[in-house]
């Protein structure tokens, strides 16, 4: 402790100086001084705070055993010191003096030292590993969806179609490098229900990539027909329904379009409902996904791949 005092001392003395030169005024044409900083006020405020730590430590030295005192007895012509042992208040005392100082003591002249920061200083904060936006856009399959979609009811009737077979190959006709028109499908053995909907997707990735839905097909419809128009709402099926594809344009139908083969399925759903709730002509695909799915009471798949 006692070298703690030495070292403390030197430095938050140094740091402060005297105090006692007078402030001057500047002459003409001399330049004002700078008004200082607010490191400058906080180091300042912290060199006096050590020194009156300091002082108020006592030097943390503990009260002697052999303390002088008024008390002397003569012995010829010289004074002798009574020797007296510190009081249990006074020890107590400069235990808590001890406890108490020496920590503020060492925070203080770290400080001083440099060691606290202050609002001068721009402080940077570590951006999270991978935490980039980039995505690759080489084909359009390879976009993300705004997340999974809430998963279906089970497989409970059959779809299937004459241009296409379950774990075949997408006809480059329903394709963007042909003329990209819908296919035929037909359903059987499906549940009574008052609606359908068709979502087509690209099951490649996982969660999938959305190309086009239809919606309010009629109760009594058991087909769709090829190359449905891509309109809001097509002839065919009557009062059926379209939201914008994943080029945010067209209506209705967009094929396979990626860089590589990839997977897709058509999902047949029957809902609960006619026509479906909660969404408008407006609705994005997502959101009329959703839809479709919360009010879904069986659906049907047929999947195949498609190589550009």
């Amino acid at each position: 402790m006692g070298a703690l005092h030495s070292f403390v001392s030197p430095v938050a003395f140094a740091a402060c100086g005297n105090g006692t030169k007078a402030a001057t005024q500047p002459e003409l044409g001399e330049a004002l001084p700078e008004p200082p900083t607010h490191r400058d006020q906080l180091t300042r405020g912290l060199e006096r705070s050590i020194v009156g730590l300091i002082e108020a430590c006592g030097g943390l030295r503990q009260p002697s055993r052999r303390t002088p005192t008024d008390h002397f007895t003569q012995r010829g012509d010289s004074l002798m010191t009574r020797p007296q042992r510190p009081s249990s208040e006074q020890r107590t005392a400069w235990l808590f003096v001890r406890s108490t100082c020496l920590p503020s003591l060492i925070i203080a002249a770290a400080c001083a030292l440099g060691g606290c920061g202050s609002d001068d200083t721009a402080q940077t904060i570590d951006a999270p590993a991978g935490d980039s936006a980039a995505l690759d856009a080489a084909t359009v399959d390879a976009s993300p969806v705004d997340g999974p979609p809430v998963d279906g009811p089970p497989l409970t009737f059959t779809l299937t179609s004459t241009a296409i077979t379950e774990g075949g190959v997408i006809p480059t006709m329903h394709s963007c490098q042909g003329t990209n028109v819908s296919p035929p499908l037909v359903w059987t053995g499906a549940p009574p229900a008052p609606g359908h909907a068709l979502i087509f997707s690209d099951i490649t990735n996982d969660p999938p990539f959305l190309h086009s839905i239809i919606r309010d097909v009629p109760a009594t419809a058991t087909s769709l027909p090829e190359n449905i128009e891509k309109v809001a709402t097509p002839s065919v099926p009557p009062g059926s329904k379209q939201p914008f594809g994943y080029n945010g344009s067209t209506r209705g139908y967009l094929g396979p379009c990626p860089g590589s083969m990839h997977r897709y399925e058509f999902a047949l759903y029957t809902v609960d409902t006619y026509p479906l709730p909660g969404v408008t002509i407006q609705s994005t695909r997502f959101a009329v996904r959703d839809a479709i799915i919360a009010h879904a009471t069986a659906h049907a798949s047929l999947t195949a791949t498609f190589t550009p």
